[in-house]
């Protein structure tokens, strides 16, 4: 085996001369003189393997024990402190491992012994201490008088104990190696946990350099090729241990972690590759691995013969949503027989809140015979988002279909299942809001960078008035507004907003485009529109305002709210009973998970006003 090598002198050669030799100079420390003649253990520590430092002190008075108290316990780069975060460091040096003192006694930390000494431990991981080959290194206990608080860059006020130690580590791999917790993974159909410890990683110096972490990847490999092929079967995010600021690799170019791969991930008799991505992700690549770093073998996978087991099914994905256009589920089925006049499929059927089958169904889908290999087929489901409903949930299904015979109904078994939950949520409805905002360019000005722009009247009433389609309108020749002109290129929207009620200006006079609007003045134009299309009553709620927790009693709109969709404003205010309709409506008023659309905001957003009309055209929002 080879020989560790020392990080600092195990001891002086007698043949160097003393004035030779370089020392860090280490400055004069308090102490107090009944700290002398501690003793550290061992002599020489492996930083490469680990260990347990310790610290004895001597036999302490009473007075010592009621004047001082202990404070942090660690190793460090010879003549250094121990810099932590209450030293207001946000990253500490990789030379130096170590720890501030519970409060209350940790016999892990310290025991007091018989003769009335202390003992202190400091366990100090594998690999946890990052240092060059001669670097020279101090074991250090620090107390202060009791009474004080240490406070962030107060070190010169502690009492130090310090002593040498000897510091080897073992020779650093220069080759990237993998140690598996398990020779082989014999049944992947089922959950795999897997401890996995990786050296000379990320040492290539491709590196995420914006907060990390790392991605671990395994890719299927051509067996011809012996190249890797398709996307990544498995990917994990695995934590940089060298990370402060800006985290910027693994600690002495290693890691140890575990990961669980999820039955039916790998394929049985398949060869896989273990890999790593730094900056750079798979969707960066021009072909599959180009950017992955410190490449090997990944274990064998193997398999009993899943042609004679129970049928399963393993997902990758097990969320759906109406708001996405495709929902993509990559599925894998095990057990299925190949017998005359049997057939298999999938099915995605709607479940009620009850948790039963409704009958209705997203898909339907035939698995080809020609695609089953070993009892083991590979499918891809295409659900759309526009076959699914807001509520409930779905079941992934796999039926087992039996013709009839003689003209007889074909038979249909349910073999198995899996739950699919239904992704209806704030975020989706805000991403598929904008989407349509942009696709009806309706504001195109502000659709690629401007989501956060604040809404003017100007921006209102041009919305609304592309939203009707560009109406043509018979414009006057003078202007009914003292800021607007016939030659302003939107002339026409204002011209139009006033001619169906939707905003007459101010009292002024003027139209004053350019003032921003909040929510609750959004909502007073979104009425009138809707009034002056026929959509709603010419008349306005005139029940009071929900409050956030219950709808109203009494009123014939409650059933309409519950405790996640009110308003804010009270009764009186500029507004509230636009507002009040705005909430009838689904348009404005959500709140959950500390999530509020409130009404008094004194500015909107562009995407904000994007979600209002989306809702409003499209029936309301189906958050509940």
């Amino acid at each position: 085996p080879e020989q560790a090598t020392p990080a600092s002198p195990v001891a002086a050669q007698e043949d160097v001369n003393e004035s030779e030799q370089t020392l860090p100079h280490v400055r004069e420390e308090p102490r107090n003189p009944e700290m002398d003649g501690f003793k550290v253990s061992p002599e020489t520590l492996n930083i490469s393997r680990g260990g347990t430092v310790t610290l004895t002190t001597p036999p302490l008075s009473a007075e010592f024990r009621q004047n001082y108290e202990f404070y942090e316990f660690s190793l460090v780069e010879r003549g250094s402190s121990y810099f932590h975060l209450g030293h207001n460091y946000f990253r500490t040096p990789g030379t130096q491992y170590g720890y501030v003192f519970d409060r209350e006694p940790n016999p892990k930390q310290m025991v007091e012994n018989p003769d009335g000494s202390y003992t202190f431990f400091l366990n100090v991981q594998p690999l946890i201490i990052e240092a060059e080959e001669g670097t020279l290194f101090d074991v250090i206990l620090t107390y202060y008088q009791k009474g004080y608080h240490p406070g962030p860059w107060q070190s010169d006020l502690r009492l130090v104990a310090r002593a040498p130690i000897n510091v080897v580590q073992d020779p650093k791999p220069t080759e990237t190696k993998y140690i598996f917790g398990t020779s082989a993974i014999d049944d992947p159909w089922k959950d795999t946990t897997l401890t996995l410890e990786g050296f000379h990683i990320t040492a290539s110096g491709n590196r995420e350099y914006l907060g990390g972490p790392a991605l671990l990847a395994l890719y299927e490999v051509d067996p011809k090729t012996g190249k890797i092929v398709g996307e990544p079967a498995f990917t994990d995010w695995i934590l940089y241990t060298d990370c402060g600021e800006f985290c910027s690799g693994f600690l002495n170019e290693h890691f140890k972690t575990s990961i669980t791969i999820p039955g039916g991930t790998l394929k049985p008799g398949k060869v896989y590759k273990i890999g790593f991505y730094g900056k750079d992700r798979p969707e960066d690549e021009n072909y599959p691995g180009e950017l992955l770093n410190d490449v090997a073998d990944f274990i064998p996978v193997r398999s009993l013969n899943k042609e004679s087991a129970s049928p399963e099914m393993f997902l990758k994905a097990t969320t759906v949503s109406p708001y996405d256009g495709e929902n993509i589920l990559p599925v894998r089925a095990v057990g299925l027989k190949k017998q005359p006049g049997v057939s298999y499929r999938f099915s995605v059927q709607h479940v009620d809140e009850q948790g039963r089958l409704t009958g209705q169904k997203a898909l339907d889908q035939e698995i080809v015979a020609e695609s089953i290999h070993d009892g083991t087929v590979d499918e891809k489901l295409n659900v759309l988002g526009k076959a699914l409903n807001y509520d409930g949930s779905y079941r992934l299904v796999l039926e087992k279909v039996t013709a009839g015979k003689d003209g007889a109904v074909e038979a249909v078994e349910q073999l198995t299942s899996k739950d699919l939950q239904l992704e209806v949520t704030k975020d989706k409805e805000g991403d598929v809001a904008w989407e349509w905002f942009r696709h009806r360019q309706i504001l195109p000005e502000f659709s690629d960078s401007g989501r956060n722009s604040y809404m003017t009247r100007r921006d209102i009433t041009v919305a609304l008035y592309r939203l009707a389609g560009s109406p043509k309108v018979e414009l006057p020749a003078t202007s009914p507004y003292g800021d607007i002109t016939p030659d302003d290129p939107d002339y026409a929207a204002y011209i139009w907003a006033r001619q169906q009620g939707v905003t007459f200006g101010w009292v002024d006079g003027n139209f004053h485009p350019y003032v921003q609007l909040s929510p609750r003045s959004i909502v007073a134009f979104l009425y009138r529109y809707q009034r002056s299309r026929g959509k709603v009553s010419p008349s306005l709620p005139t029940a009071a305002p929900q409050p956030r927790n219950g709808s109203l009693p009494g009123s014939k709109d409650s059933e309409l709210s519950t405790k996640n969709w009110a308003t804010e404003l009270e009764e009186g205010s500029a507004f509230w009973r636009e507002s009040r309709w705005a909430v009838q409506q689904r348009i404005w008023g959500y709140a959950k998970d500390g999530r509020h659309e409130y009404f008094t905001w004194e500015q909107t957003p562009t995407d904000d006003l994007a979600l209002m009309l989306y809702r409003m055209e499209h029936g309301g929002s189906h958050l509940k």
